[in-house]
């Protein structure tokens, strides 16, 4: 753990307890401030962990099981509060196109994007950390980029995209490649328990916000085929300071 005797960067902070590790001890150092500030401390603690506001939290999810082909019968979510654990996602804001990196974390801060013209129709591609954007031959609004964006699993595309400024029926406009900013902390992992299995389905994510991650069916192929009617179980791990969130049972697996 950190030394509490210097200022702690927000990296630093990340990797700490969600419930302590954003109180820090009073200055300057004498013993009655410091045993206040203490029982000051432990008591904000203990009332962010009751109110389940330390950590991340699922409420429910809607996610079913196939024992057919191991994967999602079909799209679903997970809500709750708190799943980027105290992280924050990089993004890059090109004229009326705002790009944020799916994942919470550091890593997005190395990638980049390119809008470049193109002879042909709309594509968006991810590779070597950039995303490339190739407008069709008519050119392509901005609604238009965002939806084939949006529309792609985190593997696929490593980005969520908007229009911005009220602009997405306008032109989407070529740009050099500008790079991701923001990224703070480690990432987070969705996790389906079941028996001895344990399958991290993030990379599946159509969308990763504070209170919900949604995912396709045509996700991951778990571990094993859990028995119809089972209950396999999901949690948010936060790869930061390994916390977990609540459990969360999905419902009976089906054929």
């Amino acid at each position: 753990m950190s030394s509490n005797k210097y200022v702690l960067s927000n990296a630093q902070k990340a990797k700490r307890s969600h419930a302590f590790g954003s109180e820090l001890a009073e200055r300057p150092h004498t013993l009655t401030r410091e045993v206040d500030d203490l029982r000051s401390d432990i008591e904000s603690a203990f009332l962010k962990s009751e109110q389940h506001l330390a950590g991340p939290v699922v409420y429910f999810n809607s996610l079913i099981l196939s024992n057919g082909d191991k994967k999602l019968s079909a799209a679903a979510a997970v809500h709750g509060q708190g799943f980027l654990c105290g992280q924050t996602q990089a993004s890059v804001t090109i004229n009326d196109l705002k790009f944020t990196v799916r994942l919470p974390g550091v890593a997005g801060n190395s990638f980049s994007v390119d809008i470049i013209q193109g002879g042909g129709g709309l594509s968006t591609a991810f590779a070597n950390n950039k995303l490339t954007i190739t407008l069709s031959a008519g050119n392509s609004t901005n609604n238009e980029i965002a939806a084939d964006i949006n529309a792609k699993k985190l593997s696929d595309i490593q980005f969520t995209a908007e229009a911005i400024n009220g602009n997405g029926a306008q032109d989407a406009v070529i740009a050099d490649a500008v790079s991701a900013s923001g990224g703070v902390g480690a990432g987070i992992e969705l996790l389906i328990k079941h028996l001895a299995d344990s399958d991290n389905l993030i990379n599946d994510a159509l969308s990763i916000s504070d209170i919900k991650i949604e995912l396709p069916a045509d996700g991951l192929v778990i571990t094993s085929a859990p028995a119809v009617g089972s209950i396999p179980a999901l949690v948010i791990h936060n790869k930061d300071n390994g916390a977990l969130s609540n459990i969360s049972q999905l419902a009976p697996t089906v054929a």
